[in-house]
């Protein structure tokens, strides 16, 4: 895996979790890759404490999702837990410019994995 750089460790990390939440919860891809982007996506706004775009992630992923309350509840524990461990994700993340964010949205929207 090329974790060179910390879009490219995201990528990665989004592509495991995709495949991980597929097989451990017997879900498609495609509701796998929509749970895992918009978790990573309200992952980096948490890392800037961007509640604007949190409101904004929330807003699309009511659209997306069938128990979205729920969903950012956990979100918002992991996010909390990550930060604790020192998790690569959320370094990464931070470590992300605005355009490596709107790359991380164009990916996501095409369903690019």
């Amino acid at each position: 895996m090329d974790k060179t750089t910390p879009l490219n460790y995201v990528l990665d990390f989004y592509n495991e979790a995709v495949n991980q939440l597929k097989s451990t919860n017997n879900i498609n891809e495609q509701e796998s890759s929509i749970k895992v982007g918009l978790m990573i996506l309200y992952f980096w706004a948490s890392v800037y404490n961007s509640h604007e775009t949190k409101d904004k992630i929330k807003a699309e992923g009511k659209n997306l999702l069938n128990n979205d309350v729920e969903f950012f509840e956990q979100a918002d524990l992991d996010f909390v837990n990550f930060k604790k461990e020192n998790h690569p994700i959320i370094n990464n993340l931070a470590q992300l410019t605005m355009d490596d964010y709107n790359k991380l949205i164009d990916f996501f929207q095409k369903g690019m994995r």
